[in-house]
C-alpha cells in the first residue's frame, strides 16, 4: 500500500495584512480536515515573526 503524503508549507503575509491572512488561513483548517483522505491539517502561527504561518498536512 502507499504511504501518506506529508506537506509542510510556509506563508508570509504582506505588511499590514498579517491579521487578515491568518484569520483566512484559520478558516481553512476545519474545511480542509473534512476532505476525504485528509489525516491531519495543522496551522502554526509564529510568535516571533508577525504574519508568518506554517502548515502541516498529511
Amino acid at each position: 500500500m502507499y504511504g501518506s503524503l506529508v506537506i509542510i508549507a510556509r506563508a508570509r503575509a504582506k505588511e499590514g495584512f498579517e491579521e487578515q491572512m491568518i484569520n483566512a488561513q484559520k478558516a481553512l483548517v476545519s474545511v480542509t480536515r473534512e476532505e476525504p483522505g485528509c489525516l491531519a491539517y495543522e496551522l502554526f502561527v509564529s510568535n516571533q515573526e508577525p504574519g508568518l504561518v506554517t502548515f502541516f498536512e498529511r
